[in-house]
């Protein structure tokens, strides 16, 4: 949410090339690391892995949106 509330704030920002498609992979991995604790086999591992994908790219926010 606070994110979609920065776009708002600052139009200039989604009209960078690499703005969508670095939000589209930050919410594959959130969603992935969801979906890998909600499996059958419940892979926390793999989740971890996502949630640290993700939080690399929130880190690096200032390059990546």
């Amino acid at each position: 949410y606070t994110l979609s509330q920065l776009q708002m704030s600052k139009p200039y920002i989604v009209n960078d090339v690499g703005f969508y498609a670095n939000k589209s992979k930050l919410r594959e991995e959130l969603d992935s690391a969801v979906q890998a604790i909600n499996a059958p086999n419940y892979n926390i591992a793999n989740a971890q892995q996502c949630i640290v994908r993700a939080n690399t790219l929130r880190q690096n926010s200032n390059s990546n949106f």
